[in-house]
């Protein structure tokens, strides 16, 4: 797993308007990425990764949308409607076909996505901005 061409290749995608199919790696990892970016929502005091523990006990692709569908839900009151990065990144992770199974190399991408820094703030700017209207 090229950890730096995948960076490389999700940072271009977050930035076009077309909607990609990703490939394995590019999607478990942008996957990993949206999870940690609303796990980080969580107004729990101590944030461990059994937060994250429903994303490594999924199986199929059709449960790893559930839950990043159902942490969004959860979260949606933190999430801003003009966040485009994030946006993107959930269209693209929605951009798969449900009944694909999760094999050990995938999970160890979408762990990697979790682990690296968010591709969903291009700069610390992003991050203080994410609530205004920058599409």
């Amino acid at each position: 797993m090229d950890l730096n061409s995948i960076y490389s290749n999700l940072e271009k995608a977050l930035d076009s308007d077309e909607i990609l199919r990703l490939e394995d790696n590019e999607y478990y990892f942008l996957a990993g990425q949206l999870a940690m970016f609303l796990i980080q929502k969580s107004k729990i005091k101590d944030k461990t990764f059994a937060l994250a523990e429903p994303y490594f006990r999924a199986k199929k692709i059709k449960r790893l949308k559930e839950f990043l569908r159902l942490e969004l839900d959860r979260y949606k009151h933190e999430v801003w409607i003009y966040f485009i990065r994030f946006k993107r990144a959930y269209l693209l992770v929605q951009n798969a076909k449900d009944d694909t199974i999760i094999s050990s190399e995938n999970q160890s991408a979408l762990i990697a996505g979790m682990m690296a820094k968010l591709l969903l703030y291009k700069t610390k700017q992003d991050k203080e901005n994410e609530g205004e209207d920058n599409e």
